[in-house]
């Protein structure tokens, strides 16, 4: 399966935006992944702008996603 498809197919939570996480999960919103991102800090969200990517107010919104 190519990345592609496995990003339509495949929705990641990520939690801990600091400054390597935040690279991270930005490095894999840029490619397309469905993703929902949290942090403890709420500043560290706003860089994710992205269709494919929200942004969960809790753990557990992360979890149910």
């Amino acid at each position: 399966m190519e990345n592609n498809e496995a990003a339509k197919l495949l929705h990641i939570g990520y939690v801990g935006l600091g400054d390597m996480g935040q690279a991270m999960a930005l490095n894999l919103a840029d490619r397309g992944w469905a993703m929902t991102v949290y942090d403890l800090r709420a500043d560290r969200t706003a860089p994710f702008k992205a269709p494919n990517v929200a942004v969960a107010g809790s753990l557990r919104e992360v979890a149910a996603a």
